[in-house]
């Protein structure tokens, strides 16, 4: 370390400025400024483990102290010097090319240094005597290894100074107990103490820093670094020192991490006893978390030996952290630098270990060692048989390795093919499970080869929405000979799949399946009758068979499951499962489980009107599919933006989201999708009548693909509407028998046999009807229903004369609206009181604020909180499922409407009752 005196400039090198700790300088500067003043002496502790800043926060700190006229000396204590006594004190007041102690004052103590309790009294004197001609600043570094002489001086030194101008600037790490903790305790009772404790570095300081090294923004792949220091400056600041000045333009960065780093993280852990850093490595190894058994058993012992005593310096140093259960680093740069700089042979003997210790106990933790450490195919394939329903992305790794490791004239090329089929089908992978079965079947493999292709193949297909594809394979695959039963009965069970038609045949495949004991037959025989009986309108007949199939399977959760009990109006039940899934993602990502998720919970935050957070899932659903391009829930989530701008009166941007939706459009579900747009944006134009053929298109090709969304509610009111206002018989007769046949068979839902009544009222003009819609709907957890029923009510009540009576449902019917931040809507039913000659003074803006609290959108708010608890962008968009860019912009957009500069002002920023 340099030290610096008065006389020295406080800073050598390139100088870059400090970022990220502007309020905790401003803290250090405010005892400094109140001291040069005439407030007599002061003191601050600096906090921090390791490499967290605090060397350089004390270098700023004595900077700007010497610009202001202090007299300055700097030190720090060092753990080979702990045995000579006020070798830390006495480093800082000699330091320098002009120290504070002269040679001769420094001579003149020297008799007294078997002395202490005189050389502390006479030091002090010296001390004040100095102050009387500049204030002082006296910096110490790295305390937890300062000599015990040392200490005790600083117990006593700042309150003998207490009336001079002194300020004493220390910083250690925290250390619980010892003679460190009485030090802040003594000083605190004479002189005014101040404690500044450094956290991480939040994302914008950490891109600061590349910038003050690039001069400009950094490339993905060193942001995707920097993200894994965990906002740790030394790791950050070591990465970008070590990287060509190049880098943020995409010139050649090393494979692997810089030099730099690996040297500086490797000159961190020197210093540690043979057994932890082994634990070090080990931990490695094993990953960002591991338990203290698993990584004893690497070691060859138990963890009472091997593990357990290493851990309270391994805390201290700043390297590992200890919840209770497992072990963890601090940083995932650290790791992966202790990681790289083992050698190669080293670390896939240690993932070989790690894979046979694991295996019998958890599959999915074993999964990433056995793709690190082996090139045995068959334990490849039974790992990925093992982990394909709780992760199927990884799954596909372990699969698609062994896959590689066999030529095409293996005997098991064709087999192992396949498998990866099923697997990237499984992880909604769709067009590879595609390409890669038309390359299997373009080497002609045998007739069992083919049904096994083609059914490993049926999940890509229906998620694609390519069933002429799909039926077509299973027919030229049921057509040829040599086709085992077992075979055959799978390939009939996806041919059911694919028709959807015929629920006898469905259970005749299901019973064939269990007397065999085919699970994968059964499991696609249940989601195949699960299709039809949704289709059909037997949704509680749906839900036990999508039920059964997820338990039958041992699958975290199924969307088809959630859905359905959205139009149940299960909507507890549905958040259960989505919190169960979140849970099980937040331990063990899966990029397609959490798409599927995202379209899950964009579905049931429309429904129940929340339209902020459904926009966000909507968003980030989108988001996922440009890494995993799922065309169906892309178009999905297209169709729910392209509503929400419907109902906050967005017509531009509903016409915008409708049209990137018709170009994403799958082929099976083109026509039913395109109809509810175009039925959608020009109701949204105001004319009925335009909208009548897309509504009739839209009813014919939701009975023609018995798509699931011909039960959805949402639509009914309007082709009602349509159909009434251009004398539409056939129509109204269409939309009439959906809505009650829906409602018939499931009397149990408000929201069914509300709808019904409000659609059949419309269609007859029967008042009656229309108010007893709205009774049962008063029961419904969709807001919007309600409010469509009243205001459909008041329209009548209006036209039969009643003003009164009519007005009042349409007030409650603007207020429904109003809470939902479904503005738009309130423009329709302010011109229905304006035609009956009622006025109303509605806003039909959206009342948010710009700025503030109440400007935060829900998602916003979100992000904001799990930032003020402190997670990384990275946890927070884990907790979120969403990309980390998704939560960077929520946090800007909340940085500016909260005019906040950081996330220690965002933390005071956000308020405590929320």
């Amino acid at each position: 370390m340099v030290h610096k005196g008065r006389g020295d400039p406080p800073r050598v090198g390139r100088a870059r400025p400090l970022r990220g700790r502007a309020e905790e300088l401003g803290l250090v500067l405010g005892v400094l400024r109140r001291t040069a003043r005439g407030g007599g002496a002061g003191a601050v502790v600096v906090h921090g483990e390791p490499g967290i800043g605090k060397t350089a926060l004390l270098a700023a700190a004595a900077e700007q102290a010497h610009r202001m006229g202090y007299a300055v000396g700097s030190g720090a204590a060092e753990e080979s010097t702990r045995l000579v006594p006020m070798a830390t004190l006495f480093w800082a007041l000699r330091s320098g090319s002009a120290p504070l102690l002269s040679g001769e004052t420094f001579a003149g103590l020297a008799p007294l240094y078997d002395r202490q309790p005189w050389l502390v009294d006479r030091l002090a004197d010296v001390l004040a005597e100095l102050a009387a001609r500049a204030p002082l600043l006296i910096v110490l570094d790295d305390l937890q290894w300062a000599d015990e002489p040392t200490l005790v001086a600083l117990r006593i030194l700042p309150g003998r100074l207490a009336g001079s101008p002194v300020v004493w600037l220390l910083a250690s790490r925290p250390v619980p107990g010892g003679p460190l903790a009485r030090v802040p305790e003594a000083i605190a009772r004479d002189v005014p103490l101040t404690t500044v404790t450094l956290d991480a570095l939040d994302d914008d300081a950490i891109r600061r820093m590349a910038v003050d090294r690039f001069g400009r923004e950094p490339g993905p792949r060193v942001r995707a670094w920097l993200d894994q220091a965990g906002g740790h400056p030394f790791l950050a600041a070591a990465l970008l020192d070590g990287l060509p000045d190049c880098a943020p333009d995409g010139c050649a960065v090393p494979g692997g991490l810089p030099a730099r780093l690996l040297e500086g993280v490797h000159n961190t852990l020197a210093g540690l006893p043979a057994d932890a850093a082994r634990l070090v490595e080990v931990g490695a190894v094993l990953g960002r978390q591991f338990t203290a058994d698993n990584a004893a058993a690497l070691l060859g012992g138990t963890a009472d030996a091997l593990v357990l005593p290493w851990l309270d310096p391994l805390e201290r140093g700043g390297v590992l952290g200890d919840d209770g259960e497992r072990l963890s680093f601090r940083h995932d740069l650290l790791r992966l630098a202790v990681y790289e700089d083992l050698p190669p042979s080293a670390r896939r003997r240690l993932h070989q270990a790690a894979a046979l210790h694991l295996m019998p106990r958890d599959p999915v933790e074993a999964a990433p060692h056995l793709l690190a450490g082996t090139e045995d195919v068959a334990a490849l394939r039974k790992a990925a048989a093992a982990v394909a329903f709780e992760q199927p992305s990884m799954a596909v790794e372990l699969a698609a390795k062994a896959f590689g490791l066999v030529e095409p004239e293996d005997p098991r090329w064709t087999a192992v093919g396949a498998e990866v089929v099923a697997l990237l089908a499984r992880a909604r992978r769709a067009e590879e499970a595609a390409a890669l079965a038309d390359r299997l079947l373009a080497h002609d493999p045998p007739p069992e080869s083919v049904a096994e292709i083609e059914t490993a193949l049926t999940g890509a297909l229906w998620s694609a929405g390519r069933l002429d594809r799909l039926r077509e394979g299973v027919g030229r695959a049921l057509a040829l000979d040599g086709v085992s039963e077992r075979s055959r009965l799978r390939l009939e069970a996806v041919r059911v799949l694919a028709d959807s038609r015929d629920p006898l045949s469905g259970q005749a495949v299901l019973d064939r399946a269990r007397r065999l004991g085919d699970t994968e037959a059964e499991a696609t025989a249940l989601w195949a009758l699960g299709e039809i009986e949704r289709d059909d309108g037997h949704l509680v007949e749906a839900l036990r068979h999508f039920r059964a199939r997820r338990t039958l399977t041992g699958a975290p959760f199924s969307l088809e499951e959630i859905l359905t009990l959205h139009h149940l109006d299960d909507f507890d039940a549905s958040a259960e499962h989505i919190t169960r899934a979140r849970r099980r993602l937040r331990d063990r990502p899966d990029d397609g489980q959490a798409m599927a998720l995202g379209v899950a919970e964009m579905w049931q935050c429309l429904a129940l009107a929340r339209l902020d957070a459904a926009e966000a899932h909507a968003q980030a659903v989108l988001e996922m599919g440009e890494r995993l391009p799922q065309y169906a829930w892309m178009t999905e989530a297209r169709v729910v933006l392209s509503r929400i701008a419907e109902l906050r009166g967005q017509g531009d941007a509903a016409d915008r989201e409708a049209d990137l939706a018709e170009a994403v459009l799958s082929s099976a579900d083109r026509e039913v999708w395109s109809a509810l747009l175009s039925l959608r944006a020009r109701l949204a134009d105001g004319d009925a009548l335009d909208a009548l053929e897309p509504a009739r298109a839209f009813v014919t090709a939701s009975l023609a693909r018995r798509h699931r969304v011909r039960w959805d509610l949402d639509w009914m009111a309007d082709a009602a509407r349509i159909a009434v206002r251009a004398g539409d018989t056939c129509l109204s007769h269409d939309v009439a028998t959906l809505a009650c046949t829906f409602a018939e068979r499931h009397p149990q839902v408000a929201s069914a046999v509300g709808r019904a009544l409000h659609v059949q009222g419309l269609i007859d003009g029967d008042l009656g009807l229309l108010e007893q819609a709205v009774d049962v709907l008063a029961a419904t957890p969709r807001p919007l229903l309600l409010a469509e029923a009243h205001a459909d009510h008041g329209a009548a009540l209006l036209a039969a004369g009643d003003r009164e009576t009519g007005a009042a449902a349409l007030d409650r019917s603007a207020e429904l609206f109003r809470e939902a931040g479904a503005t738009g809507a309130l423009r329709g039913l302010q011109r229905t009181l304006r035609a009956a000659g009622v006025r109303r003074r509605w806003v039909t803006s959206p009342s948010r604020p710009t700025a503030g609290w109440e400007a935060l959108t829900e998602s916003e708010r979100r992000v904001a909180r799990l930032i003020a608890e402190g997670h990384t962008n990275k946890s927070a968009a884990a907790e979120l499922f969403v990309s980390p860019n998704t939560v960077a912009t929520h946090l800007r957009a909340v940085f500016t409407k909260l005019n906040v500069h950081s996330r220690l002002q965002l933390v005071k920023a956000i308020p405590q009752s929320r």
